[in-house]
């Protein structure tokens, strides 16, 4: 009963064009809104009926101080446009948060059964994908400068949907511009999907993780450090933007909001062309970037499980083999990031390999794209390098032109190594995760006598399923390579290079996605779908299995 109403009243507010001018007459909209105004001041207040006070279980002074702004807003802007957008606000945002409260405590109580989170968190990010696609085709979006708006309405919605679908898989790339040809609306609907998936995601995260930890984390000592990471790191960042690019306090905190929340959510939004590039010189924004990145792709179940001190209960609980996860996989993060930006940085130092390993450039970069390559001082080149190598199995943050004859091809393929290895099970990059390699490494070398019959039972559906789900990743990866190769017109380089980041949800590109065809625009989309899904799917299975099992204690001759 409440749900449509207020549908239609968020609904109603959105009619607008690019200049943000309502599309319908205003009076019209504060009229359409009046039901859903009605039914929530009723049913949560009792201002419209004779309520018991004990049955209103709301603070009365929170939407009385909305209206009142609103009033007054109104007044002082002498119309009354302002009142119907705060009155949208208030009630889409008031569903949103009751929803959000019992979706949460729903999640809490299932998270020790991942396949059970993992299909509470499906239905929900479906009909947020389905909005998102509808609500960023409107004019209100975008700004008056799209050219397909008007002249190619489906061209510009498959654009639409693929900005969407990236930024609900946590990628973030777009054939259009973030920064110049989405509105503040737009953008800001962009990343709150980014902050909304993200934080369901580590849910998934976090259920997944559950087996393995020493601590009993919640879900919500993980929203709150990652909340408050990206707090502390947008008043960090602040002020260090260059004037020319935040030319005012309200843009530098934008813009410290965008890269904080890339980071910490592994997507890949930049505000300039070279992302960046120009920026790798401040020790500042490179250390609290890079920072971010890799908690997210480590994951902050992780991180928490091995910095906070542990209660003397977790101490002394039963050890398990598959508890020695979280110290492996923080050793194997530190040792990919520091090899593949050692790799990265040999690859691209000039001399170290022969000038034909790098393919022949087809066109001039500009002087704001500047490769590796062409980097001539170490210090600037090994920074680009740690940072490439923190991103690429992450975020992505495009900061070196990707195109053909930009890198050698060395260095591009361990970048799709990289990409298709990806973050932890526990955190919110892509890839098939490095847990695979960890995982598969603790079952199959640990002594199996460490093993009871059903824990041997679980080991070895573990290793069929690690198999599978490796083989399928790469199976998706070239099927999305051909796929493009018949519906895209293309060179190998980009053919290979932009699929492979889709599956692996890093916010990288050859620049393919900007003129990709209709066809191509769908299967970038169902490549970015189904490789974010499909591994979470099978990590779901493979955490179900190690956390069903009794947590008793191994005999005291087989401790280590």
């Amino acid at each position: 009963m409440q749900l449509f109403p207020t549908f239609i009243a968020c609904a109603a507010a959105l009619l607008r064009d690019a200049e943000t001018r309502p599309l319908v007459p205003a009076w019209s909209i504060a009229l359409a809104q009046l039901p859903a105004l009605a039914i929530w001041l009723h049913t949560r207040c009792g201002w419209l009926g004779f309520r018991k006070q004990s049955a209103i279980k709301q603070d009365t002074s929170l939407p009385a101080l909305v209206l009142i702004a609103g009033a007054a807003l109104a007044a002082y802007r002498r119309s009354i446009d302002p009142w119907t957008v705060i009155v949208a606000v208030y009630l889409g945002g008031s569903a949103f948060a009751e929803w959000a409260s019992r979706w949460h405590d729903s999640i809490e109580a299932n998270m020790d059964r991942p396949r059970e989170v993992l299909a509470r968190i499906r239905l929900p990010w479906v009909c947020w994908l389905v909005i998102l696609i509808i609500v960023l085709s409107l004019p209100l979006s975008t700004k008056s400068s799209v050219p397909d708006y008007r002249h190619n309405f489906l061209h510009h919605v498959l654009n639409c949907a693929l900005a969407s679908t990236s930024s609900a898989c946590l990628m973030g790339i777009s054939p259009y511009s973030f920064s110049e040809d989405f509105s503040l609306f737009g953008q800001s609907l962009l990343i709150l999907t980014t902050q909304a998936v993200g934080m369901a995601l580590a849910a998934a995260g976090l259920s997944i993780a559950r087996p393995f930890l020493a601590r009993r984390l919640t879900l919500k000592t993980i929203w709150l450090w990652m909340i408050g990471l990206q707090v502390v790191a947008t008043a960090a960042l602040s002020p260090a933007w260059f004037s020319d690019d935040a030319t005012s306090t309200p843009a530098r905190i934008g813009w410290s909001i965008v890269y904080a929340s890339d980071a910490i959510w592994n997507a890949g939004y930049t505000l300039r062309t070279n992302g960046l590039a120009d920026y790798l010189t401040n020790p500042l924004i490179f250390t609290v970037i890079t920072t971010l990145a890799i908690i997210g792709s480590l994951g902050m179940p992780i991180v928490l499980d091995l910095i906070l001190p542990r209660r003397q209960q977790e101490t002394t609980s039963a050890w398990k083999p598959w508890k020695r996860l979280p110290n492996w996989e923080a050793g194997v993060a530190f040792a990919l990031l520091l090899g593949i930006a050692t790799l990265l940085f040999l690859f691209e130092t000039r001399g170290f390999l022969p000038d034909n390993v790098a393919p022949s450039r087809p066109f001039d970069l500009g002087s704001s794209q500047v490769p590796m390559r062409e980097v001539t001082d170490h210090a600037p080149r090994w920074r680009m390098a740690v940072f490439l190598s923190a991103t690429l199995r992450s975020a992505g943050i495009q900061s070196i032109p990707l195109v053909e004859g930009a890198i050698s091809w060395p260095s591009y393929a361990v970048m799709l190594a990289g990409m298709l290895i990806g973050g932890t099970a526990m955190g919110v990059a892509g890839g098939f995760r490095t847990t695979a390699l960890v995982l598969g490494a603790i079952c199959l070398f640990h002594p199996r006598r460490m093993w009871n019959d059903a824990e041997n039972a679980v080991r070895r559906r573990t290793l069929r399923r690690l198999i599978l789900l490796v083989a399928t990743d790469l199976l998706i990866a070239v099927s999305g390579i051909l796929l493009m190769c018949l519906t895209t017109a293309g060179t190998a380089h980009e053919w290979i290079f932009d699929p492979v980041a889709a599956v692996s949800s890093v916010g990288l590109t050859t620049s393919l996605s900007l003129h990709l065809t209709w066809i191509g625009r769908l299967v970038m989309i169902g490549l970015m779908i189904v490789g974010l899904w499909v591994p979470l799917i099978v990590w779901s299975k493979i955490a179900a299995d190690f956390a069903s099992l009794p947590n008793t204690p191994l005999p005291r001759a087989h401790k280590p």
